[in-house]
């Protein structure tokens, strides 16, 4: 149970982060998108911090977040590449 509800956190951050991402419009200044990527990135990263940390602690199974964690990854890659 307790592994199903970091699961569903762990989806609402990541498409917390995708629809900051798909918010952003051709409106905005250079500094508006940077910020929004900015903050999109730093949400995914604190996301896989902890799910990191709760794999290492034994509180969630690691194979439940096996198919997530590269997906993730991905995801930070692109917002890493986008704010350089």
């Amino acid at each position: 149970m307790l592994e199903k509800s970091y699961q569903n956190n762990f989806y609402v951050v990541v498409l917390a982060s995708e629809l900051t991402v798909r918010r952003l419009s051709s409106r905005l200044g250079k500094a508006d998108f940077l910020s929004k990527y900015s903050i999109a990135l730093k949400e995914a990263s604190e996301c896989r911090y902890w799910i990191e940390i709760m794999i290492e602690s034994n509180i969630i199974s690691e194979s439940k977040f096996k198919k997530m964690l590269p997906e993730l990854h991905r995801i930070i890659k692109i917002l890493i590449s986008t704010t350089k």
